[in-house]
């Protein structure tokens, strides 16, 4: 029998303790602002910004204000997830590893040694540790909370000067309505001393090539309710279904009955978009750009906004290859003999074109120029050269931050061209809404399950089809989710990205100029070499595997840096799960084959080769761990050989992809690989009559170079099947 006294006494201190920690968070929610980390994240995000960059305090909470922002911003699980790793490096972690006091309590000098050696491991290093499941967990937890730091940091402004990063509006070239020059800029633009000074006005500009387009265009007046029923549903809003709502519009009777879903934000470039990485990131991309495999060993950049990834990528366009279309034709049997009308007729919609010179920085162009001529008069192998690349777009300025959006609406995306074209006619968008999954009568899908963003639910009947546009993992999901199992979500490739960076002696200012202007492609079809930069935040969270004064080293030389990238295409090794991950929340999973690894080889070293010949003096080739060579021949040839020799695994490789492909394939009836699909010719998924699927997804294979302008003339050409079977 336990004595009342003591109950209340429990109870009591229970009380005090909550108390305690509530007012604790208060304080931090006062005193920083904060309202998505809790005070032991908090102090610890401080902490590690300390550890990491130094600074005073001011600094430290500029970081911890900015990740905040960042994790509050975040849509869907990832959000709450965010949180947990800096409470469980600063409460748990720190004991767990060598029984050492709460991290934000140790000495700067303290916090790095703790960080190299529990949480900065190298995969190898990891696998010889005494428990190698733990210390690879302590290693991603660190990884993760390294990228975060760095990101924030390299948003800081004074961060960004001191690395010799120029703001766009801030650059000379920009003070007129157009650009006064090409790439590079000369000069930081000087503020005006007084009211008479002529720098107080925009100087005479040369006139544009053509008109800027209407702010209307983007600016949305209203967004209709979710209707009871229609015609035909598309979700998604990305290059497929924008290109099948304009389609079908365009042939219907009533376009008023064709209803568009979309899961993310619709934005208005002009007023909603900036400069801002962090806040430009999590808003537009899928999980604030965070989405990762199973085993965190490969990154997927998808947008999540009304215009898709188009509103967020560098909108570079390249047709496919003959050898993959004659491919794609005779081992799946797929129908592409209209791939290139499509082609023209996109092309001539949204202004698919060379990009101009006023987009491409000089000094970037000459280098990469050498870098393939050397390349090419000393191997076997040759390079076919693309100069320049060609993308959609009006106006070009040398505007580096397509990545962050289209502010400036020198872009042709989805948003400002298919979308409003579509809605012009009576086509209903609707925003921040989620297809959960379609019910059949036997093979005639007649109802699809809607999910807003409040939790409320919606059955919309359909009268004549669903098409599917919702990007590889999202139409994918929405099948399953059907009931649908099989072969969806099996078959999944990409296009693999090298970003490897090269440092030379003269200043560039890479970041001034198109992100993607020149490329080069292999005549096997093993890789794409492409120009490539980034502003500081996101340079450095793809580019430099260093920590500590090793990374802060390389980035004081950030304005002498230039990165060539490699895209790989994959084979189909990926698979998308039903189930998400207990832990990450992710539902794919990939392993890398021989034919990839023996293409990654390929790319790297000929990235290497292309470095050397431009004339940079080092490389960095993002890897776990890092590696930086002296380019020389020799060095060169020591390095393929070491990695010609060694076992290469997703584990050693910072992998990203923007171009997730595959995971619903189509295949013909003549096909041997006809049991492997999951639509028929006509588009449609199999055991439906009007189920279609009209994204990347239906790709049988990775097509191994930037697939956008494909995803477009293949939707355009799923829509002409649509309206037949209609």
């Amino acid at each position: 029998m336990v004595d009342w006294y003591f109950v209340v006494f429990i109870v009591f201190n229970v009380l005090v303790f909550a108390l305690l920690i509530a007012v604790r968070k208060m304080s931090f929610d006062i005193d920083y602002s904060v309202s998505s980390i809790n005070p032991s994240g908090a102090k610890n995000i401080m902490a590690l910004a300390d550890a990491f960059y130094g600074g005073d305090s001011k600094k430290h909470a500029s970081i911890l204000i900015s990740i905040d922002q960042y994790i509050g911003g975040i849509r869907g699980r990832k959000r709450g997830l965010l949180n947990f790793p800096f409470w469980l490096i600063e409460e748990i972690l720190s004991f767990k590893f060598g029984l050492h006091p709460n991290f934000s309590s140790m000495s700067r000098e303290e916090r790095r040694w703790f960080l190299k050696k529990y949480l900065l491991r190298s995969p190898a290093e990891c696998r010889k540790s005494f428990v190698p499941m733990l210390a690879e967990f302590g290693f991603q937890i660190g990884l993760a909370e390294n990228a975060m730091i760095m990101f924030a940091n390299y948003s800081n402004l004074n961060t960004r000067k001191e690395i010799g990063y120029i703001p766009l509006n801030a650059r000379d070239r920009f003070q007129g309505s157009t650009p006064l020059s090409g790439a590079p800029f000369n000069e930081p633009a000087h503020l005006p001393k007084d009211p008479d000074d002529a720098l107080n006005d925009r100087p005479v500009s040369p006139a544009s090539e053509k008109p800027f387009v209407a702010p209307r265009v983007s600016t949305q007046i209203n967004e209709p309710e979710i209707p009871d029923e229609a015609d035909y549903v598309i979700l998604g809003s990305g290059a497929g279904g924008s290109v099948m709502s304009y389609r079908l519009a365009c042939e219907v009777k009533d376009p008023s009955k064709i209803l568009v879903v979309e899961r993310g934000n619709r934005y208005q470039p002009i007023q909603d978009f900036n400069d801002y990485e962090m806040e430009m990131m999590r808003k537009l991309y899928k999980e604030g750009g965070l989405q990762q495999t199973k085993k965190f060993t490969m990154s997927v950049l998808q947008g999540e906004c009304v215009g898709g990834t188009t509103v967020m990528n560098n909108a570079i366009c390249i047709e496919m290859a003959d050898e993959i279309r004659n491919k794609w034709q005779n081992e799946y049997d797929i129908d592409l003999s209209a791939l290139d009308s499509e082609y023209k007729k996109i092309a001539d919609e949204i202004e698919i074109k060379e990009l101009g010179e006023s987009g491409i920085n000089k000094i970037v162009s000459e280098k990469f120029k050498k870098g393939v001529e050397g390349f090419n008069s000393s191997s076997y192998e040759k390079l076919k050269t693309i100069y320049p690349l060609k993308a959609n777009y009006r106006n070009i300025i040398g505007d580096e931050n397509w990545n962050l959006g289209n502010k400036r609406l020198t872009k042709r995306t989805m948003l400002e061209t298919y979308l409003p074209w579509s809605e012009a006619r009576g086509v209903k968008i609707i925003s921040n809404t989620t297809g959960m999954k379609f019910f059949a009568d036997g093979k005639k899908a007649n109802t699809v399950l809607l999910r807003m963003d409040n939790g409320d639910m919606k059955k919309v009947k359909v009268n004549k089809a669903i098409i599917v546009a919702g990007g590889v993992i999202s139409s994918s999901h929405f099948l399953m989710r059907s009931g649908l199992t099989g072969n969806v979500g099996n078959s999944m490739s990409c296009n693999f990205a090298f970003p490897v960076a090269f440092q030379y002696e003269d200043k560039i200012n890479a970041f001034d100029g198109n992100q993607i202007t020149l490329g080069a492609l292999d005549e096997k079809n093993r890789a794409i070499f492409e120009t490539y930069f980034n502003p500081p935040a996101s340079f450095a969270l793809a580019s430099v595997p260093f920590y500590f004064s090793r990374r802060e080293e390389m980035m004081k030389n950030y304005n002498k840096l230039l990165n060539i990238g490699a895209l790989v295409g994959s084979e189909p090794n990926g698979i998308i799960q039903k189930k998400t991950d207990i832990i990450n929340g992710q539902a794919f999973a990939w392993e890398l084959d021989d034919i990839d690894r023996d293409n990654i080889r390929y790319a790297l070293t000929t990235l290497l080769k292309l470095g050397y010949y431009s004339g940079a003096k080092k490389g960095i080739l993002a890897m776990k761990p890092g590696i930086e060579i002296d380019l020389s021949i020799e060095n060169i040839s020591k390095f393929e050989k070491s990695l010609n020799d060694y076992p290469l695994r997703m584990d050693d490789l910072l992998i990203g992809t923007a171009h997730p492909q595959g995971g619903n394939i189509l295949i013909g009836d003549k096909s041997k690989h006809k049991s492997m699909r999951v639509l028929n010719s006509k588009y449609q998924v199999e055991g439906f009559d009007n189920v279609y699927v009209a994204d990347a997804s239906v790709f049988p294979e990775s097509m191994r170079l930037n697939p956008q302008w494909t995803i477009m003339a293949m939707s355009s050409m799923a829509s002409k099947k649509i309206l037949e079977n209609s």
